[in-house]
């Protein structure tokens, strides 16, 4: 591949409450729009007539992606990132070979047309921090989130007769069973319990009976058990709301015939690792194990898409 410079051949992306990237590119989902160029926004693209800037106030949860134009641009903030990583010279033609990620729940009802999403215009021109960006969408391609983030150990994985993988995001809580290492997808959901809901349950807990506005970097602080200025009974009630959120993911799932306690449980995402230590210590998981990349859902995308275009021929 001697013209590695000019030439991405994988470019993998979760969308959710960030934007991640198999080469470690995250980025929060979060979008401004105008008609005139930003001055003081940062990084932002051009397309078809509209400016876009990056920000830090997430995009509302969407269960169908397709509906809107911003993951779409989110996803050109993402490959614009990537492309620079490898020397991109600008107006250079570029093929994109793309691979995202659905909730488990969804994945039967939309993959088809999430793939669709980003292959309705194959030849794109855009201009990023100035610069002219032209690419060709090659192939979109979607996998299951969750599934992919156990791909680089399937190995230690897949010889429990049973297990689970839960996937704990911004918006959702996502899960999926294993039976001998293979999913069942008539075993799936996506509940809306991700961190979201667990952030505004505090922020509105601490500000009913303290009356003190938190912010989620507030929260995480606490959590991780970094030097912080609030008392202890702020950081008390953190933990205890940390401890009943444990256990409302444990319940929910339980009412869905979902035993941790006799099923290895598999946990991925950011939420996982803030809560890491919560899961570890409930009595209510026989076999916790959490995946401590962020990136392994996009890890896993990048290995599943490789298979699949080689088994297609492609180099």
């Amino acid at each position: 591949m001697d013209y590695i410079f000019l030439w991405i051949r994988y470019l993998i992306l979760i969308l959710e409450l960030n934007i991640k990237t198999h080469s470690g590119t995250v980025f929060t989902s979060g979008l401004l729009s105008s008609a005139v160029p930003f001055s003081l926004a940062g990084d932002s693209i051009r397309y078809n007539g509209t400016n876009y800037a990056l920000t830090e106030e997430r995009i509302p949860y969407m269960r169908d992606k397709t509906n809107t134009e911003q993951f779409f641009i989110l996803t050109l903030f993402a490959i614009a990132y990537e492309l620079n990583k490898v020397c991109y010279v600008p107006g250079s033609a570029v093929n994109i070979d793309l691979a995202v990620g659905l909730p488990p729940g969804h994945f039967g009802k939309q993959y088809r047309s999430f793939e669709q999403y980003f292959m309705r215009n194959r030849y794109i021109k855009f201009e990023f921090n100035g610069k002219q960006y032209s690419i060709y969408m090659q192939s979109a391609v979607a996998y299951p989130q969750g599934y992919a983030a156990i791909i680089p150990d399937y190995a230690k994985i897949r010889d429990y007769p049973r297990a689970v993988i839960l996937d704990i995001g911004g918006f959702s809580l996502d899960f999926l069973q294993l039976k001998d290492g293979k999913p069942d997808m008539a075993v799936c959901d996506s509940l809306e319990l991700g961190l979201i809901r667990f952030y505004n349950d505090i922020r509105s807990s601490i500000n009913s009976s303290e009356d003190i506005l938190v912010e989620e970097s507030d929260i995480d602080t606490i959590i991780q058990q970094k030097p912080t200025v609030f008392e202890e009974k702020i950081r008390r009630l953190v933990e205890r709301e940390a401890e009943a959120y444990t256990d409302k993911i444990i319940n929910a799932l339980r009412e869905r015939m979902i035993d941790l306690k006799s099923t290895h449980a598999i946990f991925v995402g950011g939420g996982s690792l803030l809560l890491e230590k919560y899961l570890r210590a409930s009595k209510k998981i026989a076999s916790p194990d959490v995946i401590k990349n962020i990136n392994a859902n996009a890890m896993g995308y990048e290995i599943l898409l490789r298979k699949q275009l080689k088994a297609k021929g492609a180099n």
